[in-house]
């Protein structure tokens, strides 16, 4: 990693490989840190956040998209086009 690197930029960048290198286990883990870190009160970001955790598995998922909705991120649009993994993300939510 460059030195100096924000935490923040570290752990997205270190999920984002992770999934990359298929390593969801990883990414996963890598989750948690990431959530505690996120300062960020964009939601659209937040959304970003929430499918970068769906890729992973992460339990948190829905709560964390949750936050986008209700920060003001809800184009009804991308939602339809991109809700597969909203259901996955459902999916494994019930099975915790």
């Amino acid at each position: 990693m460059v030195p100096g690197l924000p935490t923040l930029f570290r752990l997205i960048i270190e999920a984002s490989t992770a999934l990359l290198e298929g390593d969801r286990d990883r990414a996963r883990t890598i989750g948690d840190p990431l959530i505690d870190k996120w300062p960020l009160r964009d939601p659209c970001a937040t959304y970003y956040l929430a499918r970068t955790l769906s890729a992973a598995g992460h339990p948190r998922t829905l709560e964390i998209l949750r936050r986008s909705v209700e920060g003001g991120f809800h184009p009804y649009a991308m939602f339809m086009r991109t809700r597969g993994w909203i259901r996955c993300a459902q999916s494994r939510s019930s099975r915790i």
